[in-house]
């Protein structure tokens, strides 16, 4: 057999696999972006972890009150955006829960790569909202513990010189 043949039947072998896969799609299969529904004989429980349970969190605050910001434009931000982004994050969940056990490990990771940022979308919403209250004792600060230091040019060059770039800052054994 030449190199020629040989790289022909590699490629209809491989042309075959995939009209294979691709009608099993249209014979029950799951395309990554869709709602995966549990068939309904199965009363299997789902860890939390995967039954997409967040809930959307109401304003702290009044948003016609808040200055600077008009009330339509935060609304429509928190309903729109946050909204979307939990309802997302909870539709992931139920993929990810849904998957069978043999599920291709592609499909696994892109489904987590999706749940990490619709999660940390959830959360930076979260902490925004929460931080736009006008008075501190409304936002998350008061529950978180972030520490405040002021970092003045001369840390920041320290910092550098140590890690990563001491020729450009003239110090070190490279000046």
């Amino acid at each position: 057999m030449t190199r020629r043949e040989l790289l022909g039947a590699t490629v209809k072998g491989s042309m075959i696999a995939t009209i294979a896969n691709f009608s099993n799609f249209f014979h029950g299969g799951h395309v990554m972006a869709q709602e995966t529904q549990k068939q309904a004989g199965s009363a299997v429980q789902l860890p939390p972890a995967y039954r997409g349970e967040n809930q959307v969190k109401p304003l702290p605050f009044n948003a016609g009150k808040l200055k600077g910001l008009s009330e339509k434009l935060i609304l429509s931000h928190h309903q729109n955006n946050y909204t979307g982004a939990v309802n997302r994050l909870n539709q992931i969940q139920r993929q990810l829960g849904n998957l069978p056990k043999d599920a291709p490990p592609y499909q696994m990771g892109s489904l987590k790569r999706e749940e990490i940022v619709a999660t940390n979308s959830m959360i930076l919403h979260e902490f925004y909202f929460a931080n736009l209250g006008g008075d501190m004792g409304t936002g998350l600060s008061s529950h978180v513990n972030v520490p405040r230091r002021r970092v003045g040019l001369g840390h920041v060059k320290l910092q550098l010189s140590r890690q990563c770039c001491p020729q450009l800052l003239g110090v070190g054994s490279y000046a």
